[in-house]
């Protein structure tokens, strides 16, 4: 008995009470995964949860992985002294900004300006043959480009016509007095007025723009010259007799009222006629179906995003009559520099201080291009590259999430 009763109190010793910590703690654990594993077993929800947290689980591993082994590729490109990794798009971005090409452009558009004002001081009379070159090379390589970028109905605009005559003049009649005074009229007036106008800007790193403002500029500037300063006399010799109270006149007799207006505005609505019947109705299904652009189209675009009164003026109502109102604003300007333009034909000094305008003006159009649209623009581009490339990285890990489901 005793002995029995001592194996009795060594048991009572050893085993564990079921009040104490232990014993609770392991047997509510091992109770809750019971209950656990039941619920899971018979909760579709809980299962389908469970397997999305793996799914997750197992794409976020994969987009880790493929972020260091982009960032393993990256790291070649990475500046010393521990500076960090400009990426490609990065690079891409400032290597479209500003480049050899554009410096070697500007620095040439640079060189032209200075070549014309040199020439334009030291000798004038050599300006019109100057025009006659720049047409000879700028107007066939226009031609090529506009056919080839579907502007072909630029070259029926005014200002080619007012070159074309120019040229003919130049060449064929440069001592036709009467005629002269109506191409001088046409070149200098509503020719070079839309150079203020439509603010055009000389960029001197712009093919086109340059282009564009010579094209504009030169027929008035060398008419000028063939009518003051031929050869071989010098506008610094003009301007000696200008100071020394002497009145500088042309070499040749002034032409009549007639010349300097009548036959001007006779070839604009000449000109104006021919081009609405080309554009607006024999060729009109043409442009639309095969997408050229023309300058109504590019004039309005450019008055719609400034949105003004001459835009809601002109915009207003059906294709029509937006049509004719393009028309008569374009007669109502050239009419009335046309008459601007008579006393700066009979008066040297007035002509003077147009060509000192004409250049002026551009000039500054070109440097408020430069120095704030540039700079505008290249930070919208480098927005919209960042945005692409935020939308691409979302775009992959959207696409792996689809995968691993």
């Amino acid at each position: 008995m005793s002995s029995s009763s001592d194996k009795q109190r060594r048991r009572r010793r050893h085993r564990p009470s079921p009040h104490s910590s232990e014993t609770w703690k392991s047997t509510v654990q091992k109770v809750g995964l019971e209950v656990l594993g039941d619920i899971r077993a018979s909760s579709p929800t809980l299962r389908a949860f469970r397997e999305n947290g793996i799914r997750l689980r197992e794409s976020y591993d994969a987009l880790r992985r493929s972020l260091q082994r982009a960032h393993k590729q990256n790291a070649p490109q990475r500046l010393q002294h521990g500076q960090p990794a400009i990426s490609t798009d990065v690079n891409r971005l400032l290597k479209d900004i500003g480049s050899r090409k554009e410096s070697n452009l500007y620095a040439a558009g640079a060189l032209v300006f200075g070549f014309g004002l040199f020439v334009a001081g030291a000798a004038p009379f050599l300006l019109p043959a100057c025009y006659l070159i720049f047409a000879a090379v700028c107007f066939p390589w226009r031609v090529y480009t506009f056919t080839k970028r579907k502007w072909g109905f630029f070259l029926l605009d005014f200002c080619y016509w007012g070159n074309l005559a120019t040229v003919a003049f130049l060449l064929f009649a440069p001592h036709n007095h009467q005629l002269g005074a109506a191409v001088y009229a046409l070149a200098d007036g509503p020719l070079a007025a839309a150079l203020i106008a439509w603010q055009s800007a000389w960029v001197f790193g712009s093919t086109e723009h340059s282009i564009s403002v010579l094209i504009h500029l030169l027929p008035g500037l060398a008419l000028f010259a063939h009518r003051y300063a031929p050869v071989p006399e010098s506008l610094l010799s003009v301007w000696r007799r200008v100071v020394g109270g002497e009145q500088s006149v042309a070499v040749a007799e002034p032409a009549g009222i007639f010349w300097i207006f009548g036959a001007p505005l006779v070839f604009y609505v000449i000109w104006q006629l021919m081009y609405f019947i080309i554009v607006q109705v024999m060729c009109r299904q043409i442009i639309q179906k095969h997408g050229y652009d023309t300058s109504y189209n590019a004039l309005a675009r450019r008055a719609a995003k400034s949105n003004n009164v001459w835009n809601r003026l002109v915009r207003k109502g059906s294709i029509a009559r937006r049509v004719c109102m393009y028309g008569l604003v374009q007669a109502v300007f050239t009419i009335t520099v046309l008459i601007m333009f008579i006393p700066v034909y009979y008066n040297f000094y007035l002509s003077f201080a147009w060509q000192v305008m004409k250049v002026v003006f551009p000039v500054y159009y070109g440097a408020q291009y430069q120095c704030e649209k540039v700079p505008k623009h290249a930070v919208l581009k480098a927005l919209r590259a960042q945005r692409a490339q935020a939308d691409a990285t979302k775009a992959a890990v959207s696409s792996q999430i689809e995968r691993s489901n």
